[in-house]
């Protein structure tokens, strides 16, 4: 079979995409895809090595463990310098690394980073933060870190929260900032939709910050931090832009702004127990009347109390007109108690 550059690119995408899951048959999984001959898979990927698209870890034995080239490259800053700029770190540290990528996949990373430096900078409290940049043929990942108080803690001692745990809910709506004169809040909301993976990784808590995924839990202890970390990833495939974002969360009809926001309910059994109570009603929408559509989002929560779908589709919506409220992935139990509480208002 003759190899044209076409099929190729085609066997080299298909391992790129599949080497994770096959590090050791990748031989036999790609000759049985592609119907091509052992030593034609064997060629096409010892070509790949000599690239430096993949490497094998052993060379002997029935185990070659085949994984991603990843380049790796890092830098550490005093965070009690004064005057650090967070688009003079990017510059030097991470957009040497990323300039010959897709000009999309630079904008996306750049407001991402540049946001979450710029925390670091303004809000850990603390001495030191090392940037990271992970570059393979399948994606770029950034990591941020800093040893300050951490984000968790950050935000609830600022908002007098009873738990960090209860953080995750202000980070999933978007606009909070423990600095209004100077942040709008914003950053870390769609610093997360810009990735494909992005997370967040403080004093045994981690929160993955991506749409329809907004969770927290307890992190792995050998992964715990005493500051923050931040984990920013992006495929190199996306076609993602960082104007597409901002449009899914902006009013076309107004002056582009963040009139948009959607929250999982689901992070309301963070702290165990059911939805049921007017309280947990009150927190859930707390600070959403600065938004002109918010989006609740239902899936994994099996039902709802009547007193919490009161306050929210009845008390709060009578008082907040201005507010439209829209409920995704309710199942029929929970649909018939927003008809309930709605149809009595």
């Amino acid at each position: 079979m003759r190899i044209t550059d076409e099929v190729k690119q085609a066997v080299y995408n298909f391992i790129i995409n599949n080497i994770q899951g096959h590090p050791n048959d990748l031989i036999v999984f790609t000759m049985n895809h592609f119907k091509i001959s052992r030593p034609t898979a064997s060629n096409l990927i010892n070509d790949m090595i000599s690239e430096g698209i993949i490497v094998k870890q052993h060379d002997r034995g029935r185990y070659p463990g085949y994984t991603l080239k990843t380049h790796t490259y890092s830098e550490t800053y005093d965070l009690t310098i004064a005057d650090l700029q967070e688009d003079v770190i990017y510059m030097k540290s991470i957009h040497p690394h990323i300039k010959e990528l897709p000009y999309n996949i630079q904008q996306l990373l750049g407001y991402a980073t540049m946001e979450i430096i710029n925390n670091a900078i303004e809000h850990a409290n603390g001495r030191q933060m090392t940037i990271m940049v992970y570059l393979n043929a399948k994606r770029v990942t950034i990591t941020i870190t800093d040893d300050g108080i951490g984000i968790f803690k950050k935000i609830q001692d600022d908002l007098g929260l009873p738990s960090p745990e209860q953080s995750i809910l202000e980070l999933c709506k978007g606009k909070f900032t423990s600095d209004p004169e100077k942040h709008s809040g914003e950053g870390i909301f769609f610093s997360s939709r810009m990735a494909d993976s992005f997370f967040i990784l403080s004093r045994g808590l981690l929160f993955y910050g991506h749409e329809n995924n907004d969770i927290i839990k307890e992190s792995e202890p050998d992964l715990d931090i005493a500051g923050t970390m931040v984990y920013i990833s992006v495929d190199l495939d996306t076609k993602r832009t960082p104007k597409e974002i901002f449009d899914e969360y902006s009013d076309q009809d107004k002056v582009p702004t963040f009139h948009k926001t959607v929250i999982p309910v689901k992070v309301m059994n963070i702290d165990g127990g059911n939805i049921v109570s007017r309280s947990q009603a009150k927190r859930l929408m707390a600070r959403v009347d600065r938004f002109n559509t918010v989006v609740l989002d239902f899936e994994g929560v099996d039902m709802i109390g009547q007193a919490f779908a009161d306050e929210i589709f009845r008390v709060f919506k009578n008082t907040h007109e201005q507010v439209n409220i829209v409920p995704i992935n309710a199942n029929d139990t929970i649909s018939s108690m927003i008809d309930h509480v709605t149809h009595h208002r």
